[in-house]
């Protein structure tokens, strides 16, 4: 999904990477959000799910971290035919 796509109060799963402190090990994160803004190449989101564990509160990423960015649609497209309303409904449950 492109960065001029993503819509506000929208939940998407998030796909990082943050290698600062490893030797050319890169590890990847993924994690669910809800969309904000972004503001001077950083990513704003809100309600934030790690783990299964939802977060309250903002969190900011530099765009350069984020390698992927998908809709739970997106994910389950090519594998369950879903209708949009009912992974709506999916979705929120997750959240």
């Amino acid at each position: 999904m492109l960065l001029n796509e993503l819509q506000t109060g929208q939940r998407y799963f998030f796909y990082y990477n943050n290698n600062l402190y490893s030797d050319n090990i890169v590890n990847t994160y993924i994690f669910r959000a809800e969309f904000v803004n972004i503001i001077n190449n950083s990513l704003i989101l809100n309600k934030y799910s790690i783990r299964g564990i939802l977060n309250q509160g903002f969190w900011t990423m530099p765009l350069d971290w984020v390698e992927n960015i998908e809709t739970l649609e997106e994910i389950t497209l090519s594998k369950i035919p879903l209708p949009s309303d009912i992974l709506l409904i999916i979705d929120k449950f997750l959240a």
